[in-house]
């Protein structure tokens, strides 16, 4: 009989075990397939969600230059809008490989201003200073209410025919402005070369509108790029009234002599970028385009002499890229670091499954040795045996995972699918033929000690190197610092295996004189296997450690978010809001449900100056400090009460100021601040960060005291609303929604938290973390299984002995405890160790903040009640799981085993 042929015997009538090895293999070569491909899938959903939650303005490519080209089909003008189109589209046909198919054609918004309405104004308003604008693509997002779109108007005609105009619904509202109503304008300038020469100015031009134009949608990014097509800029005077200008969208035939002759026009141009082009695979390459386009100056050439018009593009888009990538790589950082922990004991269970498998063939294998078979034959026949179990077994578990995350196919995907495939025949070319069956013969291996050695250095060297050289990028993975937490485990283990015979053989020696066979021969015998408890004690130490390590680093991320929601939302209620007065203000104070309210102001018309030079770059905000004061309490990033009190204080001399200390200013410094008046300021305290503003420039006054000093009154654009307890937040905010003026963003911490938690890179980690604790679960209770399995020939042979000496069936179930308690005991302890151990180190190494967001640290915050539920469903596991194997090994055929003997 051949070799081969025995042996494909053997696996026919003892197919349990083999069968058992390639479940292993075909999970962990899935698990390890579909790891790189989440993590790009997360990647993927996490940068088009971003990017997506950016405003149009942010995200697209765009340019504003200030210029004297005027735009038109009128033969006096610069650029015709066909040149104008063609030259963007050789622009984008400039841009990088992956940037030019991921951005739309060019839209452009050509705009003259400086002009004015003259004569007489409507009730309300004392003056309307309205811009032309051409928009091509306005119509596309826009529907006309009322009237009819604008006739083109020659050049020659301007000052003799009337100007045709539309206007958006709000700006029509806020100008006061009726369909077909004639207003006439002043659009008198310098005079403009052209091609023609100088074209002499109109200082006088009659207006008509002639229709009325709402958004389609006003969410819509369109907008975002031109807002003043939408909403008219209006100033209020509490004595005078309003101030209004809005934007006037003539035909694009017209209006030549209007832009030359105001004397100010500008260009807006923008290539919308599309979320839905961003992924995994290409992410950095076109942040590196972006950021090479951004600040990059391209000229528009235009006829007449002038000087072509410098576009100089700029996109939030890269940064943010940036800030996903980042947040991709911590999350495939820390599940690495995790991982490392299931695959080492996936390794393990592989030893042990491959020793189920030796001990299926050992009397086969022990048979064709003593007919001639060479060790050589016999480690290749093995060798081709896992390569016929691993290889299908690995192909099986990849394609589950391309099916499962269907994302776009990399090669290197598939490295270590085809490691696991290999590890079958590895293990069993690397085991050793000739040995006894008994737990002894482990232990007399030459190398051990150097074996152990090794272990422990590589433990400290993939520690230092955590330490000192962090993670790697967002789709690779560093095996050496990911495999630290699993090197500490293993590392330990190996110190306990040597400490953990010592009490079992002084209790052992306590029992020789027992009458309690079972009391000293337990001990005994597993003093004796402390060696072959190596596997199991190894791999629930590091089950345990993972699982703790996981419940630790979950209530940790918790507990950093949690944090950085009260820091970034610190009131109970934020709103950012269009400008709101007092009357306003007073409506939000009287909201059932509203205890207090700390209106900020961004004082944006003032100019500070210190030493008599003017600090433009210095951004003054106006807040209600006594309210702040009460309002922001309890809350991370508070202003100090004390230096709010200082602020309000009404004492003579000039007023207090509360800077950011990136402003170079310091306590004590003066100057004087300006807005229709002047008043004297001195800073007060310099701080480093607050959690209302988030630039790094900004300067604080009281919004009293200026009132007081200035005779101003400031709007307010941002309240921080403190509730009455047990107020319902939801129906506040739909109080607040009902107040004419306020629109925008309102959110509470609890919501900040909830939308950091949703997100992809989050929802991936937290994931991953979960995960992590259920397969470790189920390979312990394997492992435990397993191992009753592996030992059950020594374990069956001493049984039959005792049997013979009149040991009772019903004792044999306190001989295998002995045998699995001992080693899960030490396991539970030292794997808890080991488990509150490891986040103290990873977390040096790992920034949680890119998750959390804001500026506070993330620290250790291991929640009890959480580590105690894992920790007790990880014992209940166990438990269940030494009740199996008592199950198992009392099924054992000890009759089999007699004959075998007797053999």
């Amino acid at each position: 009989m051949k070799l081969f042929t025995l042996l494909h015997r053997q696996f026919r009538h003892h197919r349990a075990a083999s069968v058992l090895l390639v479940c292993i293999i075909v999970v962990v070569s899935g698990l390890l397939a579909a790891w790189p491909r989440a993590i790009n899938a997360m990647y993927t959903k996490d940068l088009q969600q971003s990017v997506g939650e950016l405003t149009a303005s942010q995200r697209n490519v765009s340019a504003f230059a200030p210029s004297a080209i005027t735009v038109s089909d009128d033969e006096h003008s610069n650029l015709t809008p066909a040149d104008l189109e063609e030259q963007l589209a050789s622009v984008r046909a400039g841009f990088p490989e992956l940037l030019k198919p991921s951005v739309a054609d060019a839209q452009w918004v050509s705009t003259a201003t400086e002009t004015g309405i003259i004569g007489d104004l409507p009730d309300g308003v004392y003056g309307i200073k309205p811009s032309f604008a051409i928009a091509p693509g306005l119509m596309d997002h826009a529907t006309l209410t009322e009237g009819r779109l604008p006739e083109s108007l020659p050049s020659k005609d301007l000052g003799e025919k009337p100007l045709e105009i539309i206007l958006s619904a709000h700006g029509a509202e806020g100008a006061r402005w009726k369909v077909g109503e004639v207003r006439s304008a002043n659009v008198g300038a310098p005079q403009v070369r052209t091609g023609q020469g100088f074209w002499d100015p109109v200082a006088e031009s009659d207006v008509v509108l002639t229709g009325i134009y709402e958004a389609k949608d006003p969410s819509a990014g369109y907008w975002s790029m031109a807002p003043a097509l939408l909403y008219p800029g209006i100033i209020n005077d509490p004595e005078r009234g309003d101030l209004v200008s809005p934007t006037a969208v003539i035909n694009v035939g017209s209006g030549v002599s209007t832009f030359a002759l105001t004397g100010k026009t500008s260009l807006s141009v923008w290539y919308k970028l599309q979320p839905s082009a961003l992924n995994a695979q290409t992410a950095t390459a076109l942040e590196a385009q972006l950021r090479q386009v951004s600040g990059q100056s391209t000229s528009l050439d235009a006829d007449a002499g002038l000087l072509g018009t410098p576009l100089t593009f700029r996109s939030e888009t890269a940064d943010t890229i940036a800030d996903v990538t980042e947040r991709a790589s911590t999350t495939n950082r820390i599940l690495a670091l995790l991982a490392s922990g299931p695959l080492g004991v996936c390794l393990l269970t592989a030893v042990i499954a491959v020793r189920l498998v030796l001990d299926r063939r050992r009397n086969a294998l022990a048979l064709v040795a003593a007919r001639g078979a060479s060790g050589f034959q016999l480690r290749a026949a093995l060798m081709a045996e896992g390569l016929l179990l691993g290889l299908p077994a690995a192909a099986v578990g990849t394609a589950v995972a391309l099916l499962l995350v269907p994302v776009p196919v990399e090669p290197s995907q598939f490295l270590w699918p085809a490691l696991t495939a290999l590890t079958p025949a590895a293990i069993f070319a690397g085991t050793r033929l000739k040995h006894d069956d008994g737990p002894a013969s482990l232990g007399k291996r030459r190398w051990r000690l150097v074996a152990e050695g090794a272990v422990v250095l590589a433990a400290i060297g993939s520690v230092t190197a955590l330490l000192s050289r962090g993670g790697s990028g967002a789709s690779t993975v560093d095996p050496v610092l990911s495999a630290a937490p699993l090197l500490i485990a293993v590392a330990v283990s190996l110190l306990v295996l040597r400490l953990y015979p010592l009490p079992l053989a002084w209790w052992s020696r306590r029992q020789r004189a027992s009458s309690g066979l079972l009391s000293f021969l337990g001990p005994v015998r597993s003093v004796r296997s402390a060696v072959a408890a190596l596997v199991p004690l190894m791999a629930l130490t590091v089950g345990v450690a993972v699982v703790v390590f996981s419940g630790t680093l979950l209530s940790t991320f918790h507990d950093g978010v949690t944090k950085a929601a009260r820091y970034s939302v610190p009131a109970d209620l934020l709103v950012d809001t269009a400008p709101l007065d007092n009357a306003q203000l007073e409506q939000v104070e009287g909201i059932d449900g509203v205890a207090a309210v700390a209106a900020l102001s961004d004082f944006v018309a003032a100019s500070p100056q210190f030493d008599g030079i003017e600090a433009n770059s210095r951004h003054v905000w106006l807040v209600d400090a006594e309210a702040l004061k009460d309002v922001q309490s309890g809350y991370p990033g508070a202003i100090p009460a004390s230096l709010l009190d200082e602020l309000s204080s009404t004492t003579e001399g000039p007023l207090p100021m509360i800077v950011a200390s990136q402003t170079g200013l310091t306590s004590g410094d003066e100057g004087e601040i300006r807005f229709y008046g002047e008043a004297d300021v001195a800073v007060t305290a310099s701080l480093d960060r607050i959690s209302l503003l988030d630039t790094s420039n900004w300067v604080l006054l009281d919004r009293d005291a200026v009132r007081d000093r200035l005779d101003i009154e400031a709007f307010a654009g941002k309240l921080l609303i403190k509730l009455a307890p047990g107020a319902d937040a939801t129906q506040v905010k739909e109080s607040l929604s009902e107040i004419s003026g306020i629109s925008g963003s309102q959110v509470t911490p609890s919501e900040y938290q909830e939308r950091i938690l949703e997100s992809p890179s989050a929802k991936g980690l937290q994931l991953g973390l979960w995960t992590v604790v259920a397969f470790m679960g189920v390979l312990s209770a394997l492992i435990i299984i397993m191992t009753t399995l592996v030992n059950a020939p020594g374990r069956n042979r001493l049984i039959a002995l005792l049997r013979t000496l009149g040991f009772p069936p019903s004792r044999d179930r306190g001989l295998l405890l002995w045998e699995l308690i001992p080693p899960a005991v030490v396991a539970l302890v030292v794997g808890a160790g080991v488990g509150l151990l490891l986040p103290t180190i990873v977390m040096q190494a790992v920034d949680l903040r890119i998750f959390t967001g804001g500026p506070l640290p993330v620290g250790l915050a291991p929640d009890p009640v959480l580590l105690g539920l894992f920790l007790g469903g990880f014992v209940l596991v166990v438990l269940g799981s030494v009740a199996a194997a008592v199950a198992v090994g009392r099924r054992q055929r000890i009759a089999a085993v007699l004959r075998i003997g007797e053999e």
